[in-house]
């Protein structure tokens, strides 16, 4: 009997610590965030692409999961878009309007720093990198 109240006891404290991490990104990504840089990469047919962009733009987090963007892109006008937003366990999920859902990785989660990333493979074998180092306005 002590042997499953012990492994109880566990299971809710690892329940309340995830539960309280997921509070505290929620709690530190509202608000503007500058996009520092990104760097990103398309791979097809064996070949890898590269892309490389300083002060790319803006994402704005607000209370109750949802935001906008503006991103900078060199050669046209500025991007911007509303968005949806989700934290789970150590990952963000965001959904653009008629968009799919992009997960991040979060490998950085301090009060005026987030550094997430992002790799994707399509289909057809084609593979898409993201990473983006964000800091607080």
């Amino acid at each position: 009997m002590k042997k499953y109240l012990y492994l109880l006891s566990t299971a809710i404290v690892i329940m309340l610590s995830a539960c309280s991490k997921e509070k505290q990104i929620t709690k530190r990504l509202e608000g503007t965030w500058n996009i520092d840089k990104y760097e990103g990469t398309y791979t097809s047919g064996g070949q890898t692409f590269p892309d490389v962009a300083t002060d790319a733009g803006t994402f704005t987090f607000k209370e109750g999961g949802t935001g906008n963007a503006v991103l900078k892109i060199v050669g046209s006008s500025d991007q911007t878009f509303d968005f949806t937003w989700k934290v789970n366990d150590e990952t963000i999920t965001i959904t653009e309007t008629q968009n799919d859902p992009i997960t991040y990785e979060i490998q950085t989660n301090e009060k005026t720093k987030q550094v997430w990333y992002n790799a994707t493979t399509y289909p057809s074998g084609d593979v898409e990198t993201t990473k983006l180092s964000m800091s607080k306005k």
